[in-house]
């Protein structure tokens, strides 16, 4: 028997069990070993976050009722396991093996940073099945008898084949993958969200059969005006999961080579460290610093003493002027196609909070498309006319790839384009793929570049060579750039 048969015998269990009957692994010190030995990151999040046993989940369930994660588990079906363990049905080893992997699956959604990706409620299911076949296929690494979803890619390629789109949708593997063929640990739930959207498919049953319900989930688009996003948990969990993730990790690199570290270690840090990467985060840090010349005139004094600021005065930040460039090489064609409108929903997005924090998130916002050469130069005065380009962009890529145009042009140009004296904008925002030399950048006339400049790269995994000058931002965001799926197996054992 395997864990994926064990919870399905959970699903199939209806009965009730008196509150004095019912299973509480947190009262169970074999399970508290085990966990402790085997699931260490496991154990790490429940010590930080809550868990409740609810009757109203179908077996389990993630949410954020008040921001902090909480794990509710459904009492009965859970202490029918702990029963059938008990009669001899199947071993202790294995139900230990199932709740583990089971609530390893809901830490995953809140590592993964699934509460706070922007969907409408229409793509609810879609969206929820596609990281459950993420989160379910990286726990079937470590641990095979866990679900992998394999009727359900069977069925995906089946649709490829009958709408014969086989000439841009590549046919999905959850073993080893055969020529022609992806390995579904090197996608993310973007990706298989976009396959069920060009295979217009129905999932409304595999949503309905998941293991787990997912509450307090984003119901909101980044471009409606009338819903706001939710809370997103606290980063110091993250710090903490991070760190303890770290000290594991790094004791079985000096363990040598026969100590492997643990997947959701690997994980847990990796997905700590790259919050760092998070493109709201990014644009705070890179608005202008206090400027003196920006000021209005109060009665309230200065809380205490503070050198170059007189009392009686409020100083506020002042917005930047903003450079996005956009590679229209002929590498970026399908990203441009099909993803580009969603990135500037996402900048639309995160300008729409800074200016509620900063009252003008930029003072000049201008869109520069480049291959070769610079294609074309639009001002954008608003946060509100992001949100017009988001909805009419119309991108496609051509031509070779040369960044050095873009650079030049804006090295020389922008004084007089963006019309305010200023010798360059405050921040760059380069979206690319980084298919091309980028050694130039080393001379010395680039230098300015340095502490303004962001790639927003649109690759999968790391680019082969990284940037002399800039910091790289992933924009695609399932795994905030932990690039998780290279740490999984290729094939199933």
């Amino acid at each position: 028997m395997t864990s994926d048969e064990l919870i399905q015998k959970a699903f199939a269990f209806t009965g009730k069990y008196p509150a004095a009957e019912r299973y509480d692994f947190r009262k169970d010190g074999d399970f508290a070993d085990f966990l402790h030995t085997r699931f260490p990151f496991v154990e790490d999040f429940l010590k930080l976050s809550g868990l409740q046993y609810d009757e109203k989940c179908n077996l389990a369930a993630i949410g954020l009722p008040d921001g902090r994660p909480v794990i509710f588990i459904n009492p009965d079906r859970l202490t029918s396991l702990y029963k059938g363990a008990q009669n001899g049905d199947w071993s202790p080893a294995l139900f230990y093996e199932t709740l583990g992997c089971l609530l390893w699956h809901e830490v995953l959604h809140v590592e993964l940073r699934h509460f706070t990706q922007p969907r409408g409620a229409a793509e609810n299911a879609r969206w929820n099945v596609a990281q459950d076949m993420v989160i379910d296929n990286l726990i079937h690494s470590r641990y095979p008898g866990w679900r992998n979803w394999k009727s359900m890619t069977e069925r995906i390629n089946g649709l490829i084949d009958k709408a014969g789109k086989g000439d841009y949708l590549q046919k999905i593997a959850v073993d080893a993958p055969a020529e022609g063929e992806v390995h579904i640990g090197g996608l993310w739930a973007r990706d298989l969200v976009v396959y069920f959207n060009l295979l217009e498919m129905d999932v409304s049953a595999e949503d309905s059969q998941r293991v787990d319900d997912h509450r307090n989930e984003p119901d909101f688009d980044p471009l409606s005006r009338a819903k706001s996003p939710p809370k997103a948990p606290a980063e110091d969990l993250f710090d903490k999961l991070e760190n303890l993730a770290r000290k594991r990790n790094e004791k079985a690199e000096q363990a040598g080579p026969m100590v492997e570290p643990e997947l959701g270690d690997i994980i847990a840090q990796k997905t700590g460290e790259a919050r760092r990467y998070n493109l709201l985060q990014i644009l705070k840090r890179y608005l202008r610093r206090i400027s003196l010349k920006q000021k209005t005139h109060t009665w309230k004094k200065p809380g205490r003493k503070q050198p170059g600021r007189r009392p009686g005065v409020i100083y506020k930040k002042q917005p930047g002027e903003v450079l996005f460039i956009v590679d229209t090489s002929g590498s970026m064609k399908d990203y441009l196609q099909k993803e580009f409108s969603g990135l500037v929903k996402e900048l639309y997005f995160a300008f729409s909070q800074l200016t509620k924090m900063q009252g003008a998130a930029f003072s000049r916002f201008f869109q520069l498309e480049a291959d070769t050469d610079v294609r074309g130069i639009k001002g954008i005065d608003s946060p509100a006319a992001l949100r017009e380009l988001a909805e009419g962009s119309k991108l496609s890529g051509r031509g070779g790839t040369d960044y050095r145009a873009a650079f030049d042009w804006t090295l020389k140009r922008w004084k007089e384009n963006a019309g305010s004296g200023q010798a360059l904008p405050d921040l760059v925002l380069f979206l690319t793929d980084l298919d091309a030399r980028q050694d130039f950048l080393s001379a010395a006339k680039y230098s300015p570049f340095h502490s303004r400049l962001i790639w927003l790269y649109t690759g999968r995994g790391a680019p082969f060579a990284r940037p002399p000058r800039g910091v790289i931002c992933n924009v695609f965001p399932d795994d905030y750039g932990a690039n998780y799926p290279y740490y999984t197996q290729g094939d199933s054992k």
